[in-house]
């Protein structure tokens, strides 16, 4: 009889979404997904710049406005007509001590992307045939634990609108990790966002909402 060693069974790793590790401080580290605005045509650059180091860090990319009225924190976002461009970005990180990055594994085919839903009827996945974005990696400079990290950032579009029409909302957006068929691990929701009207302009405030409702 001929002895064959079998290959045991790799139990998959635990992952989770959590806010881009340069904003860790202490554990339990935040969960949502962080929105940056930028203001120049070399955005991405720009971006790069402060994850390793530059200018006041991510908190200093926090859309500059918000709705008025609105019973949670709401940001008015601009289009790059208006110079302003804003990403969503957040880790991927393994569930154990650490919590170390997470390399995309082609093995798995895992893929990574971001989804946007409207607030109201928002779901904890990707519903099928819906539209998922690009996400890219990025390096950034040591943080409180002086290891290096990598988050993932991706680009939200501004609608298509006409200057007469007024976008709806709010909305918020999800980074979704695909892997092996039919596994998703998916991110919790960004704060809420609306999109500007197109003649809007961002150095004048407006309210969108009252009391919280368009």
């Amino acid at each position: 009889m001929t002895a064959v060693a079998l290959r045991p069974h790799r139990q998959r790793e635990p992952l989770e979404w959590l806010a881009p590790a340069p904003l860790w401080t202490s554990p339990p580290f935040p969960t949502q997904p962080w929105i940056a605005e930028l203001r120049t045509d070399d955005f991405v650059h720009e971006f790069l710049g402060v994850l390793a180091g530059a200018g006041g860090g991510l908190t200093s990319l926090a859309p500059q406005h918000t709705v008025d009225g609105a019973a949670v924190t709401t940001y008015r976002l601009f289009s790059a007509l208006r110079h302003r461009y804003n990403l969503v970005s957040a880790t991927l990180a393994c569930r154990r001590l650490g919590l170390p990055d997470h390399t995309l594994r082609s093995d798995r085919d895992e893929k990574v992307s971001f989804v946007i839903h409207g607030a109201g009827d928002d779901v904890a996945g990707v519903v099928d045939g819906e539209q998922e974005y690009p996400v890219h990696r990025a390096p950034t400079a040591p943080g409180a634990d002086f290891i290096p990290r990598t988050l993932w950032f991706g680009y939200l579009p501004t609608p298509a609108v006409t200057d007469s029409s007024t976008v709806s909302g709010p909305y918020v957006a999800r980074l979704v990790l695909r892997y092996d068929p039919g596994c998703t691990v998916v991110s919790a929701p960004s704060p809420w966002f609306v999109f500007a009207a197109p003649r809007d302009d961002p150095d004048t405030p407006s309210n969108d909402l009252v009391n919280g409702v368009l």
